[in-house]
């Protein structure tokens, strides 16, 4: 996966009508295979739009719908997995200032339709039963800073200076991106329910391989969220959101 667009993600299942007319999708896709082989990769959202190099389409259609629960994804052949490529998609000069407002649902959503132009991406979410994690106050209650920023439009949702394995540096935000973000570590769906509306300023550190239940010499992000931030995760039964692909073919190389 990749943690360079975490200022406000979430699954991205918008409409058309949420883009502006004047971009309505990426004017200029390169996509190639990736003959490199040499194991570096990138995916990301960029000034000018959106580039890959040496991912899987799966990767693609991953950040394309904030799907990074395995669980939440079905249907995809073995290539789309396996297959590396090459993916630059561009908007016209003119069209720069215009992307750069853009949301990063709105991006998602231009990279939603680059997938159905460009790879034949037929997809929608359908519900099914999964589990997911609940993020509470432990008791004894929260340890967090809130943020001395105002609320403007540039960081209304919060920003993430520093996501690396076994770091959580966050300035200025809410609760349900947090969650949503902790979602990302933990491979599975990440819901707040601390009650907690203001924006906060965190920083969280723990044992990477300790996404999970184990024994180490540092804190699981269990413990950590509990010692460090005063909140808890519990895990639930729920209806779960799952990508479906109905279709998907190789693309033309240009």
């Amino acid at each position: 996966m990749f943690f360079s667009c975490l200022l406000s993600q979430c699954v991205a299942q918008s409409t058309e009508g949420t883009l502006p007319n004047e971009l309505r999708d990426f004017p200029v896709s390169i996509v190639k295979p990736n003959v490199r082989n040499d194991g570096r990769w990138r995916a990301q959202f960029v000034a000018t739009g959106y580039t890959a190099m040496g991912v899987t389409l799966k990767q693609i259609i991953q950040d394309a719908y904030f799907v990074y629960d395995e669980s939440r994804l079905e249907g995809l052949p073995k290539w789309a997995s396996t297959e590396k490529l090459d993916l630059d998609a561009r908007v016209d000069t003119e069209q720069l200032a215009t992307f750069e407002k853009l949301s990063t649902e709105q991006k998602q959503l231009l990279l939603q339709r680059l997938l159905h132009q460009r790879f034949g991406l037929q997809a929608g979410f359908e519900k099914k039963a999964g589990r997911q994690y609940v993020l509470t106050i432990a008791k004894g209650g929260a340890k967090l800073k809130r943020s001395a920023q105002a609320v403007n439009e540039s960081n209304e949702k919060g920003l993430w200076p520093s996501l690396r394995p076994g770091k959580m540096v966050a300035s200025h935000v809410p609760m349900g991106e947090f969650a949503r973000s902790l979602g990302l570590v933990l491979g599975r769906p990440t819901i707040d329910r601390t009650g907690l509306n203001d924006h906060f300023d965190i920083a969280l550190e723990w044992q990477p391989d300790l996404d999970s239940a184990g024994e180490t010499s540092g804190p699981s992000v269990f413990s950590a969220l509990k010692d460090q931030l005063g909140l808890e995760l519990r895990l639930d039964k729920a209806a779960t959101d799952v990508l479906v692909v109905t279709a998907v073919e190789h693309p033309q190389s240009n």
